[in-house]
């Protein structure tokens, strides 16, 4: 039967600008009002400045604050508004690299364990250096996932934006098997769990295991003798059922046996590749929305739990965010800055309160990563702020051998074990960080003898939880001893200081 041919659908990206402007105040609003219900009816306040600054910086470029921009920000109420800090933020070169570990985290969380964690590195520097560029985010998943076999040239390595040689992430993290490929991608990219259907249809999944086979036939690499047979006569043996299937999309609304010669794409995972990142598809946008504020937020806008109660008001806003960040052309960094710009992100932690409808994603405090943490820990103790030590293979091994203790899951799920809690109080990292001989802050401030000791204890506050002590702390400090004024100890007092402020729960979470 004849059918629309597939240029047809695979239709160009909208080029432009969106009618609501580069910046994102106009989104921002429309989700606001979106939301306010369920912000008003629990009388929510906006998180003060030290507050908001310290958890824009870890979620914007995965670092905290150091000392001196803390203490500015703060300084300067009438000068630096939010909106102001959060572009500042999110349009740094940190800031593309922090964005990269989340975009490999989210499309191949295998590269963060054995033995698929060799892969982890090349792809985030190849993504970061894509965003530096500011490439569209919806062209780095198309060629991450039609990536070639075949060794890449120099002038196909690094595609439009670039000279990295582009990762085959997708192929070597799924062993070259193409029903992995299309678990990975459909999932992964899309947020669409076709796996269950893999050996059998199952009684309640929406797709059936024909349509899983159908989707891996995209990934299935031609041998040498097909290299000039179309993309869609490539097929795929059904375990144990004797029959071979096509390339067909789950969706089943691609015309799949067209030929479309304009195209010029000659491999099924071009055209699957190419689908993804249109715009529009049903699944990229929703998927990256929802997931980069569950990263923000600790929990995602909306949920497909079947325990979940199914929520308008959030369904309305992820619809918002999604078409906005369509129009303003897949842009990672603009969607970064507008879920930032939210009051919902802004409002001051709470718990886990919940109305009685609708269980509102509040700004829960959550467990810093390990990239975080160690970028923290470094700014922390007065190390330069920019990562100068991926510079050096002494201080690039030492990252290393801290996230493996670490590894850099997602925001969403990092809780504490056992052995990183001893790792953090022993470890070598923190013992070095201790030692007044290795801590630049700690040398500085012990041999400052025109700073007096309160100012001493005020500074390593500002450089490890951005905020001066209050009162209670006060009374604390002068109980253990550490407002003694003895020049000879002062610089163990503050290494033993350093310690505990960076042991401290505080420390160590996002609030």
């Amino acid at each position: 039967m004849q059918r629309v041919f597939l240029v047809c659908l695979l239709s160009a990206i909208p080029s432009g600008v969106s009618a609501l402007g580069d910046q994102p105040e106009g989104v921002v609003q429309e989700v606001n009002r979106q939301l306010a219900q369920l912000l008003e009816s629990n009388h929510h306040e906006l998180a003060d400045r030290t507050t908001f600054l310290r958890r824009a910086s870890l979620d914007l470029i995965g670092r905290i604050p150091t000392a001196a921009e803390a203490r500015a920000f703060v300084a300067s109420e009438d000068t630096e508004t939010r909106e102001q800090a959060i572009r500042r933020l999110s349009r740094s070169p940190a800031a593309a690299k922090h964005l990269a570990t989340f975009v490999r985290t989210l499309w191949f969380p295998q590269t963060s364990v054995a033995p698929y964690e060799y892969l982890a590195g090349d792809t985030e520097a190849w993504i970061a250096d894509q965003l530096n560029h500011d490439r569209p985010l919806n062209e780095i998943a198309q060629q991450l996932i039609s990536v070639s076999y075949a060794p890449q040239t120099s002038e196909q390595s690094g595609g439009p934006m670039g000279s990295l040689t582009t990762p085959k992430t997708l192929i070597e993290a799924n062993d070259h098997r193409p029903e992995r490929m299309a678990a990975n991608a459909t999932s992964s990219f899309l947020g669409v769990d076709l796996s269950c259907a893999q050996c059998h249809d199952h009684p309640f999944d929406a797709y059936s295991q024909e349509q899983f086979w159908q989707t891996a036939a995209f990934f299935v690499p031609k041998s040498r003798f097909e290299e000039n047979r179309p993309w869609y006569e490539i097929e795929i043996k059904i375990p144990d059922a004797g029959k071979s299937v096509a390339p067909v999309l789950f969706t089943g609304d691609l015309p799949l046996e067209s030929e479309s010669p304009d195209l010029q794409l000659t491999s099924g995972r071009e055209v699957f590749a190419t689908w993804v990142g249109q715009a529009n598809n049903p699944f990229f946008a929703r998927r990256t929305v929802n997931q980069l504020w569950a990263e923000y937020f600790g929990a995602p806008l909306v949920t497909r739990q079947p325990d979940q109660i199914a929520s308008p008001v959030r369904e309305q806003a992820l619809e918002i965010l999604a078409e906005a960040w369509v129009e303003h052309q897949f842009d990672l960094r603009w969607l970064a800055e507008t879920i930032v710009s939210t009051d919902a992100y802004q409002i001051h932690h709470r718990g886990p309160a919940t109305t009685a409808t609708d269980p509102f994603p509040y700004m829960t405090t959550r467990g810093l990563t390990g990239p975080q943490l160690y970028d923290s820990l470094n700014i922390a103790a007065g190390k330069p702020p920019i990562r100068g030590d991926l510079d050096s293979a002494e201080q690039l091994h030492d990252r290393q051998a801290f996230l493996e203790m670490f590894p850099a899951y997602r925001s969403v799920d990092v809780e504490r074990c056992v052995t990183q809690a001893l790792s953090l109080m022993n470890g070598e990292k923190i013992a070095r960080l201790s030692d007044p001989n290795s801590n630049p802050l700690v040398r500085g401030l012990a041999a400052a003898p025109f700073l007096t000791e309160r100012e001493c204890v005020e500074s390593l506050f500002w450089s490890t939880l951005n905020r001066p002590p209050g009162e209670p702390d006060w009374q604390q400090l002068r109980v253990a001893g550490y407002l003694e004024d003895d020049p000879a100890t002062r610089a163990q007092r503050l290494g033993d200081l350093f310690w505990v402020l960076v042991n401290s729960v505080e420390f160590n979470t996002n609030h």
